[in-house]
């Protein structure tokens, strides 16, 4: 599952988080985080908890297309 990485870094952004922030609030590994901004396809579920970390649904950090 690819995840927008420019969407993830702008909601990070708004709520002032680190990678390691949001990997905590999320419950992945740091480097979960680091797959995710650069580009790289993670787990449906780690996509699921990455969302919900952020306070967001899983639709709206997918990449699109």
């Amino acid at each position: 599952m690819k995840v927008d990485e420019k969407k993830v870094e702008m909601y990070m952004a708004r709520l002032c988080l680190r990678k390691q922030d949001l990997a905590k609030l999320a419950g992945v590994s740091a480097a979960t985080i680091t797959k995710v901004m650069g580009g790289y396809e993670i787990t449906p579920r780690s996509a699921g908890l990455i969302a919900k970390g952020l306070g967001l649904e899983v639709e709206e950090i997918l990449l699109e297309g």
